[in-house]
């Protein structure tokens, strides 16, 4: 898609209409935006990060292209090609692109939770992991996070719930760019050694997101059988 070319009139006055609320006038506002497909985690295949997603964009006009650039990605080489090798159809998968108000999660972590162990499917835990900066790294898979297992009948109960924690290497970090030259919004660096030897999170802050996370496991119904995962920012 050829960002030069313009939204309907109506879509884009309804996207300006949504920027001004979020912004709400503040000129150094930042925004992610980011693609929520249809097929992103199924059973036999997960289409999560095969579109594209911006971080620390700033301005309406930038908003505007960005948002374009996200719908475009449902055709890029990764998502095609993903599909293609799951057998998936092509016009099985609709897209929307969300603008967030962004939190300055690059000053100090962010990471993801599942309401259940990924890994065996025990449904009695909250799994987190995290890092320093921006989710993106976490998401991607680009960071040795830290992990964190809460067990939630023990937290119900108001006790000390974190049953297991290991610290991961932690070694970069993705933080917002000093200045937005050449089109960088983003960039990486080395996170200092002392903060690769301490834990991203607190044990307190640990077992606060995972009072979250069963919450909205709650609101979403799991007698339906439905588990939660949520990208998170810390600042």
């Amino acid at each position: 898609m050829d960002h030069r070319y313009p939204f309907q009139s109506e879509l884009e006055n309804a996207i300006r209409d949504a920027y001004d609320l979020l912004s709400a006038d503040d000129a150094e506002a930042s925004f992610a935006v980011r693609s929520s497909a249809t097929a992103e985690d199924m059973p036999d295949a997960s289409f999560a990060g095969q579109q594209e997603t911006f971080l620390n964009v700033q301005g309406f006009d930038a908003v505007l292209v960005a948002v374009k650039h996200v719908f475009a990605s449902l055709f890029n080489d990764r998502a095609i090609s993903y599909r293609v090798h799951q057998g998936y159809d092509h016009r099985g998968v609709a897209l929307s692109a969300g603008v967030q108000r962004m939190v300055r999660s690059d000053l100090a972590s962010s990471g993801v939770m599942f309401s259940i162990d990924t890994e065996s499917g025990f449904d009695q835990v909250v799994f987190i992991t995290s890092a320093w900066g921006l989710g993106e790294m976490v998401v991607q898979g680009a960071v040795n996070p830290d992990e964190f297992y809460v067990h939630k009948p023990t937290l119900a109960a108001g006790h000390p719930a974190i049953v297991r924690r290991t610290m991961g290497s932690k070694k970069i970090r993705m933080v917002y760019a000093p200045t937005q030259e050449h089109g960088k919004q983003v960039r990486i660096e080395d996170v200092p050694q002392a903060q690769r030897d301490i834990f991203s999170l607190s044990n307190e802050e640990v077992q606060e997101l995972a009072k979250q996370a069963v919450q909205i496991e709650k609101t979403l119904r799991p007698s339906d059988g439905y588990r939660v995962g949520e990208r998170w920012p810390h600042r």
